[in-house]
């Protein structure tokens, strides 16, 4: 079947470049590990897959085409552990560098065309194009697949400068049988420091892991700012990001109208940075309640080569203190011959069940 035609292309891929290394550009990630819980382990749901997870870019020396492979274990809110495994694998052609190549020069005209085999693919937007981003709640994405399937996607995307890159992204045929999706997305930084974007998407699935919701009509609007770097200030890092979702109301599906409202702020130095980010989201239904969602983080640098991240996230502010969903936890990594050590504790309330965390893993990036 399909999947295995991609894994076993994807193979064939790196046999017949490494036979041409010289030919070819190779970056990727591996990562290997084990998640240690103790308490109740039914209700953990691993966001990082730290036990298995392989990234991997094969492209010619020109990028005039460039091929991505994803392998990780798919975590289950059922088990607790991995019952299922996902591919994901696409392959882009720059066409304005390949029509260069045979005299046709586009300018400040940029023109790729993609394919690939996914489970649910992000469509792009401005809030999540920042290193904080660590949540799966700001994304819009193509409802193509259920944990057991993926599905072919096509598309292209047209851009002019750092002006404005549009992105047309449709999946025609899906194996799990949930209907053609699409969308349109478009950034653009009209000034050195500031990008928007905006989107459409038609059956797609909003803020999987906090209020995972599927519409057949959605709009994204967002928004990221460099402050410091508008203010020319290169002593501190300051930021903020914001991004509006918003799901039409189905009759036919019997789903109310969902929105949903997010904004980060970030900054700091050299050796201390962090962010805020608080979400707001509601389905227009007669007694639904909203929910509130927030996360800080600081990221402490203070020896080089030794990474600390400590936060807090909690899934609905407005619960009451026995019935609240949050996790408190710390990531800690060294990176020592090439290869990145990574330790991460975290204690988890999910209502009346607690859980706690221990991660060990290791990161080979090249």
């Amino acid at each position: 079947r399909m999947k295995k035609a991609i894994v076993l292309g994807a193979a064939m891929l790196l046999a017949g470049a490494a036979a041409f290394a010289a030919d070819v550009k190779f970056s990727g990630r591996i990562r290997v590990g084990y998640n240690f819980q103790f308490g109740d382990t039914d209700q953990t749901t691993l966001k990082k897959n730290p036990e298995g997870r392989m990234n991997l870019t094969i492209a010619d020396p020109d990028s005039l085409w460039t091929i991505t492979f994803d392998a990780a274990k798919n975590g289950s809110t059922e088990t607790g552990g991995f019952s299922d495994h996902y591919y994901r694998a696409k392959a882009t052609i720059a066409l304005d560098k390949a029509l260069k190549g045979a005299g046709v020069d586009l300018g400040d005209v940029s023109l790729k065309a993609f394919g690939g085999y996914y489970d649910f693919y992000e469509t792009k937007n401005a809030y999540n194009d920042n290193p904080y981003s660590d949540n799966d709640v700001d994304r819009m994405e193509l409802n193509v697949a259920t944990q057991s399937a993926e599905a072919s996607i096509v598309g292209a995307t047209v851009g002019y400068g750092k002006l404005v890159s549009v992105e047309a992204v449709s999946a025609p045929v899906s194996d799990s049988g949930v209907g053609t999706a699409f969308a349109f997305t478009a950034t653009s930084t009209p000034v050195d420091g500031v990008q928007v974007g905006a989107g459409y998407g038609h059956n797609v699935r909003l803020s999987k892991g906090w209020a995972e919701l599927t519409y057949n009509d959605a709009l994204s609007v967002s928004a990221n700012a460099d402050i410091a770097k508008l203010i020319k200030n290169d002593k501190f890092s300051l930021g903020a990001a914001g991004e509006f979702l918003y799901g039409f109301e189905d009759s036919d599906d019997n789903l109310d109208a969902f929105f949903q409202v997010l904004g980060r702020v970030n900054g700091g130095v050299e050796k201390v940075d962090g962010y805020v980010e608080y979400g707001f989201a509601k389905v227009d239904a007669d007694g639904a309640d909203p929910l509130h969602y927030m996360r800080a983080q600081a990221n402490l640098n203070l020896v080089k080569g030794l990474g600390l991240d400590v936060y807090y996230e909690d899934y609905d502010l407005t619960n009451e203190a026995e019935k609240d969903d949050f996790e408190i936890g710390a990531e800690s990594s060294y990176t020592f011959g090439g290869v990145t050590y990574h330790l991460d504790v975290a204690y988890l309330a999910e209502k009346d069940n607690d859980n706690f965390e221990i991660t060990p893993w290791i990161q080979i990036a090249f």
